[in-house]
Order: structure tokens, then sequence, then C-alpha cells
């Protein structure tokens, strides 16, 4: 499970849906005093769970999970290259990190996988930074590594 917001009014919410067979992704909206939540059905997906969410705009966020990963463009969701991916975060719609089983850049253009493959990181949970150049992800039994320019 995991939240995104790109304003107070404007928040996405990932992980399970009511049962093992849905998957959720919920859009908040505030308008005045008053908050809305609205399911997101998508059609070409049946049996997985979200982890991660983040985005660079309301119409540019992502969600992954294992073996899905897709991505909103303000219009609608499209499925991009399936990977096992538990945590999303970047610094613009250009400069995406994510990691899972494995460590994975989007340059605006397509996925690929780090040179950082040499570290035994399968089980990455979580990544986040302050900039291009400070960026930290951790996993399972303490794993913590950062990358600094």
């Amino acid at each position: 499970m995991d939240v995104w917001g790109n304003s107070p009014g404007d928040v996405w919410a990932v992980g399970w849906g009511p049962d093992t067979a849905h998957v959720a992704i919920m859009h908040g909206v505030t308008s005045g005093n008053t908050t809305s939540w609205s399911s997101i059905v998508l059609a070409f997906v049946t049996y997985s769970s979200f982890s991660g969410v983040w985005g660079s705009a309301s119409s540019d966020v992502w969600a992954v999970g294992c073996d899905i990963v897709v991505r909103f463009d303000g219009m609608a969701w499209t499925r991009q290259a399936p990977m096992c991916l538990r945590g999303i975060w970047g610094t613009s719609k250009d400069n995406v990190w994510s990691v899972g089983a494995g460590i994975f850049h989007w340059n605006g253009i397509a996925w690929s996988e780090t040179l950082l493959r040499v570290i035994q990181y399968k089980d990455l949970n979580r990544v986040w930074g302050t900039s291009e150049s400070d960026i930290w992800a951790v996993g399972k039994d303490g794993t913590t590594l950062h990358y600094s320019q």
C-alpha cells in the first residue's frame, strides 16, 4: 500500500481492492471541506496488487506492483512493461526510480535496470530521495542503499 499527493486536494492511494480478485487505485479530490474518493477500474488487470504510487503531476502518475506497472497520462491508464516492483519515486516525468526485484530507472522513454546488480538487492521495498543525485532505497533485513553524486 502507498499514497502520493500532487497537492492536499489531489491524492492517489494504491493497495488491494475489496477482495483478493480486485486491485485498488483510489483517487481523492478535495473541494472546499469535502473529499471524495473514486475507485479506478483497470480492465486489463485481473489479479495483482499495487504497492507503490508516485507522480510528477496529476497528469503523470505511476502505480507499481508485482508483475504490474501502469501509468496515468491525465486521460487514461496504460499498462507498461511487466516488472516486479514495490516502490517508486522520481524528480520529474523523465527521471523516475523504482525498486523491487532490482533497481530500475525511467528516462522518459523506457525502463532500464541499473548497473548496480553486483549487490544482492532483490528484496528492496521503497525508494525516496531529495534530488536526482541523492537517492535512498530500503528493503528486507535492514538493507539500505544510498546513491549520491
